[in-house]
């Protein structure tokens, strides 16, 4: 049995995108840097990356061939 079957994944409607670096995103980057101290961040499990033929976990994969930052690496400096 599929719990999934008949549904069909779609990219939703309604968002807002702003340019980086725009005045708006500039406002919206300052307030998010004030109530940082009161957010906490979740990592999902990611699973494993055998499909990838990478045998570890996804989040391990490297960004890149000249730095091999790690995803959660390069998420982490981000932040």
């Amino acid at each position: 049995v599929n719990p999934l079957e008949g549904w069909a994944p779609k990219v939703p409607g309604g968002g807002k995108f702003m340019e980086v670096g725009s005045a708006e995103w500039l406002d919206c980057e300052r307030i998010a840097m004030e109530e940082l101290g009161t957010c906490a961040f979740v990592v999902p499990a990611g699973g494993l990356g055998e499909r990838l033929g990478f045998n570890d976990v996804k989040f391990a994969l490297p960004t890149d061939l000249v730095s091999m930052k790690s995803v959660l690496g390069l998420y982490c400096h981000y932040l």
